[in-house]
């Protein structure tokens, strides 16, 4: 449960749940796109599920994680290898 914790501790309860029913990932890799840091990964594929995504992270002026963008949409990822 995350109630109570603050903003960035609950985004990140947020994310390592999600991590957590990936399942097995067949490819990772660290880029930049759009100018921004950005995880590449790549899972067995399973259906209702996104089999390749981009997670991004917006960094602020103090070196903070400002914003984390997450692309799901496979006609969005066609051109990312």
């Amino acid at each position: 449960m995350i109630e109570g914790r603050p903003g960035p501790a609950r985004v990140a309860a947020l994310f390592v749940g999600l991590a957590k029913g990936i399942g097995r990932l067949t490819r990772s890799e660290l880029h930049t796109m759009n100018a921004l840091p950005a995880l590449v990964a790549e899972r067995v594929p399973k259906p209702g599920v996104a089999p390749k995504w981009v997670i991004q992270g917006e960094i602020d002026e103090a070196g903070r994680l400002r914003r984390i963008y997450t692309i799901l949409a496979s006609r969005k990822l066609a051109a990312v290898r």
